[in-house]
């Protein structure tokens, strides 16, 4: 595509020698449409319909002085004698594009166009289109569930100049009518009413809508959705479009949002490159990914860094939907979605969870948002990880505060900076990471239920557990538990750790057919309950099972670990 100097180097690799050729002049000559040249962009050679639909194909025209008028009739067939006229016609007489109507083709197979120009001069002149070819596709092959993930542009930072991140979890459902329903999971950020510059409501929410494909006008194998998302004040700012390309040979399925939150000229857009079509069954070489996961934050005691301790247990069914349940500190949430085995080497799920509380003075909304992958371990085995590019660092606890305060003898949200304490920035984003490895798969297809570190039974473990409400997490608690033949886990307390203390008294369970771990002890007038699981690996004799003590419900839970060693 360049004009300059050109040479060629050939190589040799047996007697490791080379030559290169003289160098040549090369001229590109810019390309020019001759003068009587009709048709300047040519249509694509492939468009797949909806029969029936009202479909339409757009080609780009020459521009001419002294033109009348431009007709266009649809062809079937080849550019020769054995070519024959639709019924499709029409006349433009200003303008470049046309666009040519295709619901009343009937038939698949190979069209053109023949466009004829009259000039004032009553000149005439004649040009025929490149031959396309048309198939024709049912709603059965789009019907189904979808699943994806909205991700900001990296312009959006820059025209919104903040901090905010606006990510979305799309859920549609297509039916084999074409009708769609779906949801929609989103950070949104008005601005703040009495708020300086680039404050906002950091703020989750869901809606849902419902709508129907219709073509997109020039692109006949494009079909799309612009739903609407709400009758409020913020929703209008919203706009969501979907596209469905049922020239692919499995049907795309693409999204876009644009929400209109910038006081500058900005405009924030989140975008989808492909949404995750819903699996009706795992296939045969996935089949072993169903099962139970279990992903902690933490290694050793106590946390690295400021990182809260936090865990999510998650199942895989074998028919390839993920459901999932996170607990950390001050959160706590419930969701499902379905797994994406675009990449089989290591397929994932996007989750989202949203909730919102509201007192007479602060109105607390937080969100959590993560991508589960699923990376094969060996033997038929899979260990779950979190993070992804879109999401990296692990899961992304986002929150807003606003206090409610006197402005103008009305109350009013006011922006409260000091609420934000736990975030890592004003929009209250926190990065809570998950170490890759740091997982346990406790039930599922070729897993053996009895822990590999329990061969023989009777058996005797340490447990030591962290409460949760030490807040050195220098206190432990300490039984000597023993697990029987029959799987019948006896716990007898020892001292409290820096105490001469015996521990409270515990029960303790081992489920035989999945490998996980239950029991409950009072302390302080409380309730605990821990919760765990074997990991599969426990070479090194130490780290042999891990979990949880809890302590409270949401949005006041308290966690602290527990580990069992031999």
């Amino acid at each position: 595509v360049n004009s300059g100097s050109y040479s060629v180097l050939i190589s040799d690799s047996g007697n490791n020698d080379s030559l290169e050729s003289h160098a040549a002049i090369i001229t590109i000559n810019p390309t020019t449409i001759p003068a009587d040249s009709i048709v300047s962009i040519q249509p694509p050679s492939d468009i797949a319909l909806i029969k029936g639909s009202d479909a339409s194909l757009s080609i780009s025209l020459t521009n001419a002085n002294g033109l009348l008028n431009t007709t266009y009739t649809l062809f079937s067939g080849s550019a020769d004698a054995t070519a024959s006229a639709t019924t499709i016609t029409g006349t433009i007489t200003s303008g470049s594009t046309v666009l040519v109507p295709l619901r009343s083709i009937a038939n698949a197979g190979s069209y053109f166009v023949r466009f004829v120009r009259t000039f004032a001069s009553g000149a005439r002149t004649t040009e025929d289109s490149q031959s396309f070819v048309v198939a024709f596709k049912t709603w059965d092959t789009v019907a189904g569930s979808y699943d994806t993930l909205l991700t900001p542009d990296a312009a959006s930072a820059e025209a919104l100049s903040d901090n905010s991140v606006y990510r979305g979890l799309l859920t549609l459902t297509v039916t084999r009518t074409g009708s769609v329903s779906g949801k929609l999971c989103y950070n949104e950020a008005p601005l703040l009413q009495n708020g300086t510059s680039g404050e906002r409501v950091y703020t989750p929410i869901t809606r849902s809508f419902t709508g129907r494909f219709t073509p997109k006008a020039g692109l006949p194998s494009v079909l799309q959705l612009s739903p609407k998302l709400g009758t409020t004040a913020q929703a209008t700012r919203e706009n969501l479009t979907v596209e469905c390309d049922l020239s692919q040979a499995t049907p795309a399925i693409n999204a876009i949002l644009k929400d209109y939150v910038s006081i500058k000229t900005g405009t924030c857009t989140s975008t989808s490159t492909k949404a995750a079509k819903t699996i009706i069954k795992l296939p045969e070489e996935l089949a072993s990914l169903a099962g139970k996961y279990l992903l902690s934050t933490i290694t050793t005691e106590p946390p690295v860094g400021d990182e809260p301790q936090a865990y999510i247990q998650t199942q895989v069914t074998g028919l390839g939907r993920v459901l999932w349940n996170t607990r950390l500190p001050g959160y706590s949430g419930t969701g499902s979605a379905s797994l994406n085995i675009t990449n089989a080497a290591q397929p994932g799920v996007q989750f989202y969870e949203a909730a919102q509380t509201t007192t007479t003075t602060v109105q607390t909304a937080t969100s959590l948002m993560g991508v589960l992958n699923f990376t094969p371990a060996g033997l038929n085995q899979w260990y779950p990880s979190v993070g992804s590019i879109d999401l990296p660092g692990g899961l992304e606890k986002q929150a807003s505060y606003v206090k409610r305060a006197l402005y103008s003898n009305a109350l009013i949200p006011v922006y409260d900076a000091s609420k934000f304490a736990t975030g890592t920035n004003w929009t209250g984003i926190k990065r809570v990471s998950f170490i890759e490895g740091n997982t346990a798969r406790w039930s599922g297809a070729n897993f053996t239920a009895i822990p590999a570190y329990l061969p023989t039974l009777p058996v005797s473990l340490n447990l030591k557990v962290t409460d949760p409400q030490i807040a050195d997490g220098g206190v432990s608690y300490n039984w000597l538990v023993t697990v029987g033949s029959t799987g019948a886990v006896k716990t007898q307390p020892k001292t409290v750790s820096n105490s001469s203390v015996l521990s409270p008294p515990l029960t303790l369970r081992l489920d035989r057919n999945t490998g996980l771990w239950q029991g409950v002890y009072s302390r302080l007038g409380g309730r605990r309950t821990i919760i765990g699981a074997s990991f599969d690996s426990g070479i090194d004799g130490t780290k042999k099972a891990q979990g949880w003590a809890e302590l409270g419900t949401p949005p006041n839970l308290k966690t602290g670990t527990w580990t069992l060693t031999k």
